[in-house]
């Protein structure tokens, strides 16, 4: 089930990807099962967010209406370490 992203996800994830600082959220896959991602967001793309799953250690596309509560961490992360 997709949801129409607020404001403040764009805006948080955006300063998130500036800022170079890991994510904690909540994700809906295709199937509707609920899981726990912790991300370094990358890139914004339209509806979607490029992201290094630091848990399962690869690249991710999450689609934005997908993502539930987020939570933006202390962590950083340096973007090159994922190229």
């Amino acid at each position: 089930m997709d949801f129409e992203p607020t404001g403040d996800l764009l805006t948080d994830f955006q300063s998130a990807i500036d800022t170079q600082t890991v994510i904690s959220m909540e994700y809906t896959d295709r199937y509707g099962d609920y899981t726990t991602r912790n991300v370094a967001p990358l890139e914004i793309r339209g509806d979607r967010v490029y992201c290094w799953d630091l848990d399962k250690n690869g690249l991710r596309l999450f689609i934005l209406g997908r993502i539930g509560n987020f939570t933006v961490m202390d962590q950083t992360f340096d973007k090159e370490s994922f190229s």
